[in-house]
């Protein structure tokens, strides 16, 4: 029921209503700045996804021996479960990767049964440092979800990606032909 006396109140003494509101305001923009600011907050997906680059030109028969010997060295650590790789273009053909990038999804055990309290960063750290000691090796963690995600959102799929546009075909062309040469 509306209650004419309250609303002369309130405007009697503006404070009532304002100092709140600047409370609000101000816890808002304290929290602006204290809280994470990312698009997707950390998620832990129970898996890695590795992408290997090896040497350029390999053949099949290499790159699937080199695919075969990092998983037996992921293999290794008992918090896995299983190592899968796909060397060169998938299945569907919608990533036409050369025969020198492999992907591999490694499952990982359910953390409560890694032994002395080992996290996950750790365990890509260990990771990391066995496959350093194999040459021809290029690789990087990151989690199968997330990984599609940044694919998505930069548009290819590459540690470094050079996108040239312009009116002019031919001048776009001349500066196409410069950055492949300088690089």
């Amino acid at each position: 029921m509306y209650n004419h006396k309250q609303t002369v109140n309130i405007l009697k003494k503006p404070k009532r209503v304002l100092a709140p509101l600047a409370i609000i305001l101000l816890l808002a923009g304290v929290f602006s700045y204290t809280v994470g600011k990312d698009f997707l907050p950390p998620l832990d997906e129970g898996s890695i996804w590795v992408q290997m680059q090896f040497p350029p030109g390999i053949s099949i028969d290499r790159s699937k021996q080199m695919a075969e010997d990092f998983r037996k060295t992921i293999m290794k650590f008992d918090e896995v479960s299983y190592v899968m790789t796909q060397v060169g273009r998938d299945d569907a053909g919608t990533d036409a990767f050369s025969l020198s990038h492999v992907e591999c999804s490694v499952g990982l055990k359910p953390y409560d049964t890694w032994k002395n309290g080992k996290t996950k960063a750790e365990l890509i750290n260990e990771m990391s440092e066995a496959i350093k000691k194999m040459p021809g090796y290029t690789v990087g963690f990151s989690q199968p979800i997330i990984d599609m995600v940044m694919d998505q959102v930069a548009g290819a799929h590459s540690d470094l990606a050079v996108k040239i546009y312009g009116e002019n075909l031919s001048e776009t062309r001349r500066v196409c032909e410069q950055v492949e040469k300088n690089t």
